[in-house]
Order: structure tokens, then sequence, then C-alpha cells
């Protein structure tokens, strides 16, 4: 508080323009992740050219990192999404997977469990909001794309021949749809197994 002056000049120390009113509010800003600290000056003078300067410090807490990393698995009708943020002591993560479901815990690790109905791909938006021990907020917004669910294995095969003698030797001729065909397993129901496709 400056008495007795004629001008004074404030300088919040963020290379933002000098303000010369007597009372004034000003905005810092943090976009990283850890203290900052400015220093505002406020010098006064008088018309017979006499000065006094007075100096605060500001600190701004570290803004939360949340660039957070995913990891899919695709599991026959979804794909299952672990989701990985950086870890901060005694902070908050809320996961907002949909409109409607957000997960909010104090684990930086979360995963959902993501279903694509169309035929093609689609892109979902997940969104991490995280409040770190100083109450200080971030978000970040990333885009995930599913691809559509194939459809469910149909499992057919026929055996020729069905019947006969003894050392009777049968071809077995696969029919199956919509299956991996580097995986099958053939269960003769004799303590034999065959991988062949």
């Amino acid at each position: 508080f400056s008495t007795g002056n004629s001008s004074i000049e404030w300088d919040f120390g963020d290379n933002s323009a000098v303000s010369n009113s007597n009372t004034v509010t000003h905005i810092f800003e943090n976009e990283r992740h850890y203290f900052r600290y400015y220093i505002v000056s406020l010098v006064a003078r008088t018309d017979s050219g006499c000065s006094d300067t007075a100096f605060q410090y500001v600190t701004l807490y570290p803004k939360p990192n949340t660039d957070f990393v995913m990891d899919s698995t695709h599991i026959c009708t979804f794909t299952r999404v672990q989701f990985t943020a950086p870890a901060e002591y005694l902070a908050t993560y809320s996961w907002i997977f949909e409109p409607s479901d957000t997960v909010t815990s104090i684990d930086f690790h979360a995963s959902y469990d993501f279903l694509n109905t169309g035929t093609s791909n689609q892109v979902f938006p997940v969104k991490l909001i995280m409040k770190n021990q100083f109450g200080c907020l971030g978000d970040t917004i990333k885009n995930l794309t599913i691809p559509p669910v194939p459809p469910p294995p149909v499992v057919n095969f026929v055996p020729d021949p069905l019947s006969g003698c003894a050392e009777l030797i049968v071809s077995f001729r696969n029919l199956s749809q919509y299956t991996d065909t580097t995986k099958y397993v053939w269960d003769f129901d004799d303590g034999t197994h065959s991988y062949e496709v």
C-alpha cells in the first residue's frame, strides 16, 4: 500500500504489460508440472523525483500431469483398454469414458470395456480430469479407435466315413466360419489331439 505518490508502476514478473493503476488484478499462469515463482514489484514515484520499490513473491503450484497412455486387448465380443496416468502424491483421478460413465479414484490405473456394434472403426473420446495435492486441476482428452467386433465363430465339420471296422481311417473336413484359421484343436475322444487347420 503506497501513499504520497504521484505515479506507480506494477511489474508482475511474467513479461506482461506494466500497469499504472492503484489496484490491479492479474492472472498468473503455470502450465508446468513444478512450482513456479513470480517476483511482483511496485514502484512509487513522487513529483520531486523520489521513488521507492516494494517486492512480493507469488507462488504457483504445479499443474497435474494428465498425459495418460492406453493399452488395448481385444476380447471376443469387446475391447478391454487399460489406462495409466502419471502417478502423483495424494492425487485423484476422474476417468470419463462416456457421457454418463465416470470412474473416480486415487488409483492412477483404470480399465474399461468398449463395444463397437457397428461395421467400421468407431472413435471413443476418453477424458482424464486430475486434481493434485494442492487442489490444482488438469485434464486431457484422447481419442481411442475401436474396430468392429468380428462375428462369433461357428464351428462345423464333416467326418468321412462316419462308421466302419477297427483301424478305421476317418478324414475330417473343417467347415467352420468366422474363426482365426491358425487356432484349431481337434479332440478325437481317444486321448489324442490335433492342431491342424
